[in-house]
């Protein structure tokens, strides 16, 4: 793979600057990426050790720092702190056979080391992470001799997973169909919380269908839960905006998008068909005693969605049966990851719907 040459400034940025003191610069201005070595030959199974390099501390549970690389040992974890979100992080290292990892937040990918040790310049790789602390849990060493971290923009990311890609658009029919939809139910969860950044959770929901939309945004107390105005649908995950869906895999759909066609399987499992938002708007309005929601979206493969649902407050003596307001999630840690729950409905860290459903197979 043929690799750009870095310009004059990239490559002052990418020299590694330490402080001893741990301590991080809020104005600091961050290279894209911002390079994360380690200079200082200390030794290894160091407890608790940590450093800044340009404006990003790193710290180990228990590992090793070498001036050729800075290392997190078998069962330890390694944590990443900065002033500013960040997208993405790229690790040029070593993973002993059998690695395995988690990561507190984003999509976390990395080489297979089911045979054997594998050392390469994308050996793992966390994206879409949106937080400025970031925490990768790892079942087996980890050598890090350069880390890319990206503040901006996911980079592309080119790892022997050895199995399929994460995230597929299959599950969405091919047949371009138009929906024209009126929901009569909208549930939301603040994640802000949580995430550590602005997100708010939308599902709109009928008997026919549900829509689910993770935006960008805190909700507010103007009686809209959001803010009144338009939200673009894109995959920039910038304020502001409604997530683009990345697609789905074996278990879930990730937002945003629509699930529809609902029918119960032979198993008494319940079945629909998922179509996966890439662009369009979420407008918000404000009426009288609530808000107008309406999405025009396109999905993955060319269908569109029209939606709408009118939002009011319920009264404190008068129940609307048309609305309904959830409350703040809860967090749960099940099977070792981290979930938000509401009601009998699972939600991933990012927003995705936990699958109780069964995506419809074709």
């Amino acid at each position: 793979m043929k690799r750009s040459l870095l310009t004059l400034l990239s490559l002052i940025a990418s020299l590694c600057i330490s402080r001893a003191d741990d301590t991080l610069n809020p104005d600091y201005e961050y290279a894209e990426p911002t390079i994360v070595t380690n200079s200082e030959d200390i030794g290894s199974n160091l407890v608790n050790y940590s450093f800044v390099c340009n404006n990003v501390q790193v710290s180990v549970t228990k590992g090793a720092r070498y001036a050729a690389y800075f290392g997190v040992n078998a069962g330890e974890s390694i944590t990443l702190t900065a002033t500013k979100p960040m997208k993405a992080i790229v690790v040029n290292g070593y993973i002993k056979k059998g690695f395995s990892a988690t990561a507190s937040s984003g999509v976390i990918v990395y080489a297979n080391a089911e045979d054997d040790e594998v050392t390469a310049e994308q050996v793992m790789a966390v994206t879409d992470i949106q937080t400025t602390t970031l925490t990768i849990s790892c079942a087996k060493q980890l050598r890090c001799m350069e880390m890319s971290i990206y503040f901006e923009a996911n980079p592309e990311i080119n790892i022997n997973t050895g199995g399929e890609e994460l995230y597929s658009y299959y599950w969405e029919p091919e047949e371009k169909t138009t929906f024209s939809l009126r929901f009569d139910s909208l549930q939301y969860i603040d994640m802000t919380d949580n995430l550590g950044y602005p997100c708010t959770s939308l599902l709109f929901s009928s008997e026919q269908a549900e829509l689910t939309l993770a935006v960008f945004a805190s909700t507010c107390e103007e009686g809209t839960i959001l803010p009144a105005g338009t939200y673009t649908i894109d995959d920039s995950y910038t304020a502001g905006t409604v997530q683009a869906s990345p697609g789905g895999d074996e278990y879930m759909d990730y937002p945003s998008y629509l699930a529809t066609d609902f029918e119960i399987g032979t198993d008494g499992n319940l079945l629909y068909n998922p179509y996966y938002l890439i662009g369009g708007t979420l407008s918000i309005k404000a009426v009288e005693g609530g808000a107008e929601f309406e999405v025009q979206g396109t999905t993955y493969n060319g269908s569109t969605v029209n939606a709408y649902c009118l939002y009011r407050e319920q009264p404190l003596d008068d129940a609307v049966e048309d609305t309904t307001v959830a409350p703040r999630a809860t967090k749960v840690l099940h099977g070792g990851h981290l979930y938000l729950r509401h009601g009998n409905k699972w939600y991933g860290i990012n927003g995705a719907k936990e699958q109780e459903q069964i995506k419809q197979s074709r």
